[in-house]
């Protein structure tokens, strides 16, 4: 998730848009509610690119942005423009992620090189055969190196741990497939997302010729996305495996259930230390959606991109640790290379935004907040003593007229909105990702004498 490189593209990503609209180009990468939770109702700041069946899933859940967002096919190169004047354009091209259905990975080529963004992915031996991302020509016994130039690769890091492995995805289907057989005359619940784990869903409804028992919700999302309903059902007399939200799991008792009638639960998760799978009858699918620590070394050592970096990554030792390696191993770029290619690549971001607002000839990168963020109060701990490290003065109306008139000079101007609130401002300006460079216009409406840091 962020922003990509020497662009105006954020992927995943959607509040920064409020504060200048039409300036940043979108991705969403799945329809995950961590990915879209910056989206609502009245989001109306951009385009939003997307594959098809994401973008159904979008719709249904925000009707108002039927207008606001765009569908691609996957695999097939598409030119987009990154400015209102249709100047400054790039290619993109939407490769699946193997995650749930709507995901995809994004290939990004134009003057600011070649950059990967995986999104949440899993991955599999299938993405080799996609020839856009590794030609076969560059193919090795080794797959080392064998993709395509890629100058920036951002990666999924969610299992980013070298002791995180798991099993392949047809194993654990096994797994999941021996667990159900030794079970076919009890009542079995499958916990999943709202989206995902469909491809083990349909595969049990047809190697026991029986339908998978949803809820109303999800049922829908099946239709959604265009998957064949023949499967799936609403009616519990149907059938005898049911699928349940995950959230659901934290209030269903299996002691309690299987009063009822002999009852097994099966987690399809990767995550095995989160189960709680300590009662009987519990069982952890062993099924992810995302890359073990062994998967995530492979792909990276075949993209051997320039420079690399990872996001939904755990800030823990382990996982740092094993990022470090994998940069210093598979990363072709060193600082003085890196360097150099910055030089040549071209910041289509601070173009866009010359275009919006005039020449600007400002580092982007080391302003500091507007004075209303600076003199917001901060505590580090609840009761703490708010200490000034700058003495506070009263500033008189030529002074303060001469002292905004340069504070002010050769920075834009952009208003915000009467409903932004504080806190959201100040998550804006602590994003390390944006290059965030306006300063809000003075409020008309307070006094004349107010007090200012030094």
């Amino acid at each position: 998730m962020g922003k990509i490189p020497n662009t105006n593209i954020l992927v995943d990503k959607f509040r920064v848009g409020r504060y200048r609209k039409h300036t940043f180009v979108y991705f969403l990468s799945h329809f995950h509610s961590d990915h879209y939770c910056e989206l609502s109702e009245h989001w109306n700041f951009g385009i939003i690119y997307m594959t098809h069946e994401t973008r159904q899933l979008c719709v249904n859940k925000f009707p108002n942005l039927a207008d606001c967002t765009v569908a691609l096919e996957l695999d097939v190169p598409c030119m987009i423009f990154l400015d209102k004047d249709n100047t400054e354009a790039i290619q993109v091209t939407l490769i699946d992620a193997n995650h749930c259905p709507g995901s995809c990975m994004m290939l990004f080529e134009g003057k600011m090189g070649t950059i990967l963004h995986t999104g949440d992915f899993r991955f599999s031996p299938k993405f080799f055969e996609n020839e856009k991302l590794f030609p076969p020509m560059n193919y090795n016994e080794e797959e080392k190196g064998i993709a395509c130039d890629i100058d920036h690769l951002i990666c999924d890091g969610t299992f980013s741990e070298d002791d995180k492995i798991f099993e392949s995805q047809e194993v654990a289907y096994n797994h999941i497939l021996g667990i159900v057989k030794k079970h076919q005359d009890y009542r079995i619940y499958l916990f999943a997302y709202q989206l995902g784990k469909e491809e083990i869903f349909i595969s049990l409804a047809k190697h026991f010729k029986t339908k998978i028992v949803l809820t109303p919700e999800r049922y829908k999302t099946i239709e959604l996305i265009g998957m064949d309903t023949q499967y799936f059902t609403t009616d519990e007399t149907e059938g005898w495996i049911f699928v349940r939200h995950f959230i659901q799991r934290r209030k269903m008792d299996i002691e309690e259930y299987s009063i009822m009638g002999p009852t097994i639960f099966i987690v399809l998760t990767g995550k095995a230390e989160f189960v709680g799978a300590t009662k009987k009858y519990i069982y952890n699918g062993k099924y992810s959606s995302h890359c073990d620590s062994k998967e995530m070394e492979r792909f990276i050592k075949a993209i051997c991109p320039r420079t690399l970096e990872f996001h939904s990554h755990p800030d823990t030792d382990k996982s740092r640790k094993f990022r470090g390696y994998l940069q210093r191993t598979y990363c072709r770029g060193n600082p003085s290379s890196c360097k150099q290619l910055e030089s040549k690549l071209v910041d289509l971001h601070a173009k866009v935004i010359e275009k919006e607002f005039g020449d600007i000839s400002t580092d982007f990168t080391k302003i500091a907040r507007p004075p209303a963020m600076r003199k917001r109060k901060r505590h580090r701990a609840s009761g703490a003593k708010l200490i000034h490290k700058k003495p506070i003065m009263t500033l008189t109306d030529d002074e303060e007229d001469e002292n905004t008139a340069d504070s002010n000079k050769n920075i834009p101007k952009v208003e915000i909105q009467k409903d932004d609130s504080e806190e959201d401002i100040d998550d804006l300006f602590n994003s390390d990702e944006d290059n965030l460079f306006k300063k809000p216009t003075e409020d008309v409406s307070k006094p004349n004498k107010r007090q200012k840091l030094c």
